[in-house]
């Protein structure tokens, strides 16, 4: 007999399959794209391969590869597909970019940002390889780019985006922002830099505050505090096809298919949780969003530094260095210490002995926290290339979970 999580696998395939029924086609110009066909981008997480090494080739660029996964891998942001741990089983979580010829303009030292592609295509500048787009391509990319940042700093408050037609539907997601939707731009079904389909704003510290706090936007004004309150970036929809979306021009923007995702709640999408802790946070659970997604950051006052395309913005609160979220992604080397390195929103059952130190090192490209749950002990937020030491005078077992994303939870054991 199949698990359940097998049976909504089965299911979720179908389904998929069903809504983009059309066949997966590549007219990439091999003159013009740095990645050879049938590639997929190398991330290298420490605890799992992005590829899916192993598993078939998929049928789509909307399709998971065949094959059982048995344990979580991939990396939100940085992986063509994320498997998340869903309770006792393991499901798709998150799906992004084409499944060939992927471009990840998202390494630090590359003129990956809305600002350092807008220099470069200004200088005449040799473009890099890596950048993997025509002088064409580039100039096309950052007149939407100029166009989509003309919307958004016209939105100098929060109230504004409500005036604006805008209105919340996440509470504030670390490295991200509110997330608020236009209900007509978010469903015409395209692409228009002048219309973004969701605008984010940010303050500092707002990561914190509970979504019954945030506030809404009623009659064109914002009923929270709006104070502190800055746009720092914006997101897009598309209808779900089989093809990845040709949205941006040139190659680096690569969309998003959320799967097993929870809606309208404390969690909503910022970390895997079951379907019945999603009901049970009051969210709505999805075994498939039908649509296309992106995160697009055109506000110069917060150039993203690790590609204007990417899912994370370390100019958001919590602000960290954006180097550190590339080179966290390593295991961390500390003698006679216990090391779990936190990738894909996970924590472990970890054993240890009396008084050996355990490091917590922090691989995702958002914060979390190691805190007891019996107020023995809290790291407070630590971001990308954090990391939270501590050590045990007593046997025993020790629970904790991160209280940005409860779903996270893990244990020590102390000998």
């Amino acid at each position: 007999m199949l698990s359940p999580m097998r049976c909504r696998r089965l299911t979720l395939a179908a389904l998929a399959l069903a809504v983009v029924a059309a066949a997966c086609s590549d007219d990439a110009d091999p003159e013009t794209r740095s990645q050879p066909p049938g590639t997929f981008a190398d991330d290298g997480p420490v605890q799992g391969a992005a590829t899916a090494a192993g598993l078939g080739d998929p049928e789509s660029d909307a399709a998971w590869p065949d094959g059982e996964v048995d344990t979580a891998t991939g990396a939100v942001g940085f992986s063509r597909y994320v498997y998340a741990q869903l309770g006792d089983e393991v499901a798709p979580f998150l799906l992004e970019g084409p499944a060939t010829n992927q471009s990840r303009c998202q390494e630090v030292e590359l003129p990956c940002s809305y600002l350092d592609l807008k220099e470069l295509h200004e200088s005449g500048d040799a473009i890099p390889p890596e950048v993997d787009m025509t002088a064409a391509e580039l100039g096309e990319l950052v007149a939407q780019l100029d166009e989509l940042s003309a919307v958004l700093t016209s939105l100098e408050t929060i109230d504004d985006a409500c005036a604006a037609g805008y209105a919340p539907y996440t509470t504030q997601w670390p490295n991200m922002g509110v997330h608020l939707r236009h209900p007509e731009h978010a469903t015409d079904g395209v692409l228009d830099p002048a219309r973004p389909d969701v605008v984010m704003f940010a303050r500092p510290g707002g990561e914190s505050t509970p979504l019954d706090e945030l506030g809404t936007c009623d009659e064109g004004s914002w009923t929270g505090d709006s104070a502190g309150y800055e746009v720092v970036g914006s997101a897009f929809y598309l209808p779900l096809d089989a093809d990845h979306p040709d949205g941006f021009a040139g190659p680096i923007d690569n969309w998003h298919i959320h799967f097993n995702s929870c809606g309208g709640s404390e969690s909503s999408g910022a970390a895997p949780v079951t379907e019945e802790e999603c009901r049970a946070d009051g969210g709505t659970f999805f075994t498939i969003d039908p649509q296309w997604m992106i995160h697009a950051y055109a506000v110069p006052t917060h150039d993203n530094q690790s590609g204007v395309f990417s899912m994370w913005n370390p100019s958001v609160s919590p602000v960290s260095d954006p180097v550190d979220v590339e080179t966290a992604r390593t295991q961390l080397d500390v003698d006679g210490a216990v090391v779990w390195s936190i990738n894909d929103f996970a924590l472990g059952d970890l054993n240890a002995e009396v008084g050996q130190p355990i490091v917590f090192g922090n691989s995702d490209a958002a914060p979390h926290t190691i805190t007891s749950r019996d107020g023995l002990f809290d790291s407070g937020l630590f971001g990308s290339g954090g990391s939270y030491e501590i050590s045990f005078d007593e046997p025993g077992s020790y629970q904790f979970f991160c209280t940005l994303h409860p779903s996270m939870t893990g244990s020590v054991t102390v000998g």
